[in-house]
């Protein structure tokens, strides 16, 4: 990255980054511009916005905690780009419960029309060992530059960024679709400009109902916070006027208080961003406002660490210009952890607290000028999680961590349960009767490990379509 050197080369680094692994754009891929996610096998998993075998596809690849890069798959257009021509990816993966790491690319695929030819993009699925499946091709009608996934209930619920019957947008406003598993796809909304434009993404929150955030349109232009019913009912609950905020790039995550807590990429007191709090009505506080010294273009959303506080990145600003790591808790206190150097810089999206207890995140540059994978440390000790997060008693569900070794009881919120331990990193369990919403305790040789939220008792799994 350009601006990476440019500014470098006024500053001396304060200390040295713990970069684990940096692009070189070429087969390995070039701007890792997605989130991480940790895979079954522990290892994390992402995308690349170009390079690969065909220079502007982008790349899925798979890096261990120890550094250890591996490029699983090529994009070549015809089943995905990673790259629009014109703005920045937001397609990535998610771990489902079947093994499998399903992923959206945002541009290529089989309908080439939209964005100047770019394409519509494309959904698909991909095993570690590079695998590859084609599941849905996006044809601008049913949206366009399909974004971030989730799983809820053995469906994929996601974005697009564009697309749909809208003419209030530029080729189109955007949907929110459900993909099931014998590849139908439904839209479950399409904006219309009034009640938001560019959707980047869902959560599945405590109530049942989907959470997001659109990046424009609304009242004023700035964008929003919706809620959506499973059935595809819209609540605009917040409509941004750019003094709270403007453009809010990152999403929402629900909190251990149940609040939503959010980032947007400008507005605020100095245009630089803002950092909010949201209760579940829509009623919206702003606990921070970037002023460039802190950060600015606050692409990335939050992680809410195992600390409780709040951990997020800036894409420049700061003591050199090219980004920060920053924390902040439910009142706002806010801390600079890092300013980012040359040797990885421009962190583009949010960061993922791996279950050892460290922070992992990626940076558009940095390095040879490609962009890095880097890890930090708060301290933090290791956890457990689950997949899903939520299940009625009888189901099976994965406890996911790093070092599951020599496992004696596992219990959901003091309940015992059955369980099988498939390797180090992941288990199988069955949601024991009358367990109640809670934590997931896993007994191990080294200690007691805790899942790092609440795991939600339902009464049963329903599905509509």
């Amino acid at each position: 990255m350009l601006l990476c050197w440019l500014v470098f080369a006024l500053i001396s680094p304060a200390q040295k980054f713990p970069t684990l692994y940096t692009f070189t754009g070429g087969a390995d891929g070039g701007s890792p511009g997605v989130p991480l996610v940790q895979g079954l096998d522990a290892s994390f998993y992402g995308t690349t916005e170009y390079g690969g075998d065909y220079v502007y596809g982008g790349s899925v690849f798979g890096i261990t905690r120890g550094g250890k890069e591996t490029t699983l798959f090529s994009f070549d257009d015809t089943n995905g780009r990673g790259m629009f021509d014109s703005g920045r990816d937001f397609g990535g993966l998610v771990q489902a419960v079947d093994g499998y790491l399903y992923g959206t690319a945002p541009g290529g695929g089989a309908d080439m029309s939209c964005d100047y030819g770019s394409g519509c993009g494309t959904l698909y699925k991909i095993d570690t060992a590079g695998t590859f499946t084609t599941l849905y091709n996006f044809n601008g009608i049913n949206g366009s530059g399909p974004g971030l996934l989730i799983e809820a209930d053995g469906y994929i619920y996601g974005a697009t960024g564009s697309g749909g019957g809208s003419p209030a947008c530029f080729q189109g406003c955007g949907t929110l679709f459900r993909f099931n598993p014998t590849g139908v796809l439904t839209t479950l909304h399409d904006f219309m400009g009034t009640d938001g434009g560019q959707p980047v993404g869902l959560i599945l929150a405590s109530d049942g109902n989907f959470y997001g955030t659109t990046v424009s349109g609304g009242t004023n232009g700035d964008g929003t916070v919706f809620r959506m019913t499973p059935g595809g009912e819209i609540t605009t609950l917040h409509n941004f006027d750019g003094s709270d905020g403007a453009s809010p790039y990152g999403g929402v995550i629900q909190a251990l208080d149940g609040n939503f807590y959010g980032t947007t990429l400008g507005g605020g007191t100095d245009n630089d961003g803002t950092v909010f709090k949201m209760i579940p009505v829509g009623t919206l506080t702003t606990l921070h406002n970037f002023d460039g010294s802190d950060g600015g273009w606050v692409y990335g959303g939050l992680v809410q660490g195992t600390d409780g506080n709040f951990y997020g990145t800036t894409t420049i600003g700061g003591s050199a210009g090219l980004g920060t790591i920053y924390q902040i808790n439910s009142s706002g206190t806010f801390t600079t952890i890092y300013n980012m150097t040359s040797e990885a810089c421009t962190p583009w999206v949010g960061l993922l607290q791996g279950t050892d207890g460290n922070f992992y995140g990626t940076t558009l540059g940095g390095g040879t000028g490609n962009g890095t994978v880097f890890r930090f440390s708060m301290g933090l000790g290791p956890f457990v999680t689950t997949l899903p997060t939520s299940g009625a008693p009888g189901e099976t569900i994965i406890i996911l961590g790093t070092e599951l070794r020599g496992i004696t009881g596992v219990s959901f919120n003091g309940v015992p349960a059955s369980f099988t331990v498939r390797r180090p990193s992941e288990i199988l369990a069955v949601v024991p009767s009358g367990a109640t919403t809670g934590k997931v305790q896993v007994t191990t040789a080294g200690g007691v490990l805790l899942s790092n939220v609440p795991f939600q008792i339902k009464i049963a799994a329903t599905r509509d379509e």
